[in-house]
């Protein structure tokens, strides 16, 4: 039989406190002197619906009073948000960006691109050459329809 959890009912309501004031899950789980690696696997354990080794639902009960404590967080800090609106929500607004940044985060994306020499493609050392010469016309058909051809040598067609 495996070791008997440290996820007691006392550590399942000072987290979901913790959650529920705002914090994360990982500060509140350094707190109460736990690595924060924990709190994700008894999370899982509990989404899967697993069992302690004592056959107990604490990680089934963990999960629920900390996704209870995030929606009860969020709710307040909504209410928040709308009572000082408009004297002086920014601090809300920031707190919500920052904390539930998939929800109220700011929706701005950066692209990237890099070239290589003088705006070139970029050149790359290959380990390991392919050598086509040995393959047919055929096999050479079928190789292309895969890839897909390019209009010029280096170029991608993506």
């Amino acid at each position: 039989m495996g070791r008997t959890t440290v996820l007691t009912p006392a550590v399942e309501k000072a987290m979901a406190k913790g959650i529920r004031d705002g914090n994360y899950a990982t500060t509140v789980m350094k707190r109460l002197g736990f690595h924060p690696g924990n709190h994700w696997k008894w999370y899982e354990k509990g989404k899967n619906g697993d069992l302690d080794t004592q056959g107990r639902n604490v990680y089934i009960s963990y999960y629920e009073a900390i996704n209870k404590a995030e929606a009860e967080a969020e709710e307040r800090m909504v209410n928040q948000w709308q009572q000082f609106f408009p004297s002086d929500w920014r601090a809300i607004q920031t707190f919500m960006e920052r904390r539930w940044a998939d929800k109220w985060g700011k929706n701005d994306r950066i692209r990237q691109e890099h070239t290589g020499k003088d705006g070139g493609a970029i050149e790359t050392n290959q380990k390991h050459q392919t050598d086509l010469s040995n393959l047919s016309d055929e096999e050479l058909k079928q190789l292309e329809s895969i890839i897909g051809k390019s209009s010029e040598p280096g170029t991608d067609t993506t």
